[in-house]
């Protein structure tokens, strides 16, 4: 079956204009272009595809993943392989986090008493790391954000990290909250402004760099996952109510 942008993005569970962007840059070029116009994608560019969302999964460059696609010889049923193992690390993560959920929830009842240290069990830095990953990607490593984005994290204890974390959720959740809402509403530009000093808590983000990040929630297939795991609209919702209060505090 050859399909087109929107029946791939629909599959694949990205957008179009990501789709008419990879095929600009050459990443992901249509197996074929009809006489309308109409770009048609077989089932090799569909491997291409899942190759291209899980390299950027384990934090490459769109111009990274396009030179190691092109690769003379280069091996699918291995790059699987790597991307096997990584999930199943990944996995290991949720299921420690789901123990605790499950641990909190049985101390919440009264049912088990939990240590302090038992609240944080599974969490690591992996927000931080993929902010870390987006400032590089947008301005690169030699950036002064990324680097103090470093620095920062580094110098907070491990209960400010906690902190810093959990601050991070509870944003998202309202978020979700609101969002039959107008991105406009008082509520949800609330919730922006949050976010906005949420990420000055590890370097100093413009306003300008603010919307630039806000457009990595919505494109970046890492990022729109994370939220998308929220709510399904989250990312686009999220990059629009970003927009709005750029305009308004620009």
């Amino acid at each position: 079956m050859a399909y087109t942008v929107k029946q791939l993005a629909d599959l694949a569970g990205v957008s179009t204009r990501t789709l008419r962007y990879y095929d600009a840059i050459g990443l992901l070029p249509p197996s074929s272009v009809e006489s309308n116009g109409y770009r048609r994608y077989d089932a090799h560019a569909l491997i291409r595809l899942q190759q291209v969302l899980f390299y950027r999964e384990l934090g490459l460059s769109l111009k990274e993943i396009g030179a190691l696609l092109d690769t003379p010889g280069f091996d699918v049923l291995a790059a699987l392989e790597v991307h096997r193992r990584e999930l199943e690390r990944k996995a290991g993560r949720i299921l420690e986090l789901l123990d605790t959920i499950d641990n909190t929830i049985k101390h919440l009842k009264g049912e088990q008493i939990m240590s302090d240290s038992g609240f944080f069990k599974g969490f690591d830095e992996a927000q931080q790391a993929e902010y870390e990953k987006e400032v590089v990607r947008r301005w690169g490593a030699d950036n002064p954000a990324y680097k103090q984005s470093k620095q920062r994290w580094g110098s907070y204890s491990e209960a400010q990290k906690a902190e810093v974390l959990a601050e991070g959720q509870v944003i998202t959740a309202g978020l979700v909250q609101v969002i039959d809402r107008d991105p406009s509403d008082p509520a949800v530009q609330a919730l922006v402004a949050r976010q906005h000093q949420w990420v000055n808590r590890f370097w100093d983000c413009s306003v300008e760099q603010f919307e630039k990040l806000g457009e990595g929630y919505a494109t970046d297939p890492a990022f729109a996952a994370t939220y998308r795991s929220f709510h399904p609209d989250l990312p686009e919702f999220f990059y629009k109510a970003i927009q709005h209060y750029v305009r308004v505090n620009s």
